[in-house]
C-alpha cells in the first residue's frame, strides 16, 4: 500500500510539474498589446484544438524520460508510469505542445 501511494504521489507530482512548466503563465501588465508571436501561438493552439494542422516543431521534440522499474516485482508501476507519460505527451501535442515544441516519450 505504501508503494502504491508513493507511486501515485510521484506520478501526480511529475504531471503537475510538467503541466506548470508548459502553462502560458500570467501576462505582464506593462505591455497590454498582444504581440504578433502571441497571436501566432494562439492561432496555432486554436487550430490544433479544432483538429487542424499546427506549426509544431517536429525536428527536435521534448523528450519525457521515465525512470521506473520495467521488469521485476515492481514492473506494474513502471509500465503504468510509462503509459501515463505517453498519454500525457499525446494530450499535450494534441493541445499545441509547449512553446511550439512537440513531446515524445
Amino acid at each position: 500500500m505504501k508503494k502504491r501511494n508513493l507511486a501515485l504521489s510521484l506520478t501526480l507530482a511529475a504531471a503537475m510539474a510538467l503541466t506548470t512548466a508548459c502553462s502560458g503563465g500570467s501576462q505582464s501588465s506593462s505591455t497590454p498589446e498582444t504581440t504578433a508571436a502571441q497571436k501566432d501561438a494562439a492561432a496555432d493552439t486554436s487550430a490544433a484544438a479544432e483538429g487542424g494542422s499546427s506549426d509544431l516543431d517536429t525536428s527536435n521534440p521534448i523528450t519525457i524520460a521515465v525512470a521506473a522499474p520495467m521488469t521485476g516485482d515492481n514492473s506494474e508501476y513502471g509500465i503504468g508510469f510509462a503509459n501515463a507519460a505517453k498519454l500525457m505527451a499525446q494530450k499535450w501535442n494534441d493541445n499545441g505542445g509547449c512553446l511550439a515544441e512537440r513531446f515524445r516519450s
